[in-house]
């Protein structure tokens, strides 16, 4: 799941003019859902790391000038993110 985050980021950057802030977002999101994965990957849990992912992910789609389906794309990310906390804390 987390993989498909980051590759829907990806392809949202795609639609985004380079250099700008909306492509900024984008990359720090990414690199967020990048650093909670890799903890994830070594058997760490960090509510925190998944805690500024989920933001990021948020902050772009709030933000961020990107057509109508790939705000709803990241939408979606934003929310299997938050239900995998939910997983994880077992809310």
């Amino acid at each position: 799941m987390l993989n498909r985050v980051r590759t829907d980021l990806d392809n949202a950057a795609d639609h985004t003019i380079p250099f700008t802030r909306d492509r900024w977002q984008i990359n720090r999101a990414k690199d967020s859902v990048s650093e909670f994965q890799r903890d994830m990957s070594n058997g760490h849990y960090d509510r925190a790391a998944l805690d500024r992912a989920i933001d990021s992910m948020q902050r772009v789609v709030d933000g961020n000038r990107l057509p109508y389906r790939w705000q709803q794309t990241l939408n979606d990310d934003t929310n299997r993110l938050r239900e995998l906390q939910n997983r994880l804390e077992g809310s």
